[in-house]
């Protein structure tokens, strides 16, 4: 076990009390101390302990509580089947990965990372919890299996990597495939959560599951939706028989009837799991 970085007193006690969204408050008040301890290991708001930089906002969030989005894990903590599969695409450092791991038991992970940066940083991580259930697969998604130049790799964690078909622009070379070929390689039937974060990608990665979306193998989809991209996403799951939904801070969730004119997280439902009153 690598030794922890220590946290403020404060810190460990008000992680403890969820109260709504407040990465923005803790890291006001706590931001500025432990980003000057860089790159270090520390006890995350799971218990995990994980390699982050706490130099790096996001990856601070590993430290204050719920990655991200309070709403998504109160709604993924209740509804996300304990032996269910859950694929993270664009799985980076590994930020989501000590949240699927208290939801599952008996269920298992696949993390899809192109970048062999961000692969070698989450193995590092996974060698000190070798508990989590997980599989990573050194690729990325879109809508047919090809090889791309993936941007940014040596500060991926910091900068995140976008993909291009330019070899010309500089970066690392990577393998890209289609999540329905995945699936049907590991004989997995459903899925019962894909988040799908791949910087602008998103679309090229739905094509390429759309056989999976036509037989609702997808039970839920947290997709990041850029402006750029919003209308043809939310358009094309819809005629898949998927609606979107917004997620309240109590992981509640309301319908959306238009398309976001920003980027955001939406939660997508297949048809089956509304009409089964599966998910609330």
């Amino acid at each position: 076990m690598p030794k922890l970085q220590k946290i403020p007193i404060l810190l460990e006690i008000m992680r403890r009390t969820p109260i709504g969204d407040s990465l923005g408050v803790m890291n006001r008040v706590f931001g500025p101390a432990i980003s000057q301890n860089g790159i270090c290991w520390v006890k995350t708001a799971t218990g995990y302990p994980w390699k982050v930089d706490l130099s790096d906002s996001c990856h601070r969030w590993m430290v204050y509580g719920d990655y991200s989005d309070s709403g998504f894990w109160n709604w993924a903590r209740n509804n996300i089947s304990e032996d269910g599969i859950i694929v993270d695409s664009g799985t980076n450092i590994g930020q989501f990965i000590p949240y699927y791991a208290e939801i599952l038991e008996g269920g298992h992970i696949l993390g899809f990372e192109p970048s062999s940066y961000c692969r070698e940083w989450v193995r590092e991580c996974l060698a000190v919890n070798p508990d989590i259930p997980i599989e990573i697969v050194p690729k990325g998604f879109g809508s047919q299996p090809d090889h791309l130049t993936l941007k940014n790799t040596e500060a991926a964690h910091g900068l995140w990597g976008t993909v291009s078909q330019d070899e010309s622009s500089g970066g690392e070379e990577v393998t890209v495939t289609t999540l329905t070929d995945s699936i049907r390689d590991r004989d997995i039937r459903e899925i019962s959560l894909w988040k799908l974060d791949v910087e602008g990608h998103e679309f090229e990665a739905l094509k390429g599951a759309e056989a999976l979306l036509a037989e609702g193998r997808i039970q839920s989809m947290f997709v990041e939706v850029h402006p750029e991209n919003r209308r043809k996403e939310v358009e094309y799951l819809e005629q898949h028989g998927y609606s979107a939904h917004r997620i309240q801070p109590s992981g509640e969730l309301t319908s959306v009837h238009d398309h976001p004119r920003e980027e955001t997280n939406l939660l997508f439902l297949h048809r089956s799991a509304l009409l089964s009153d599966e998910y609330e």
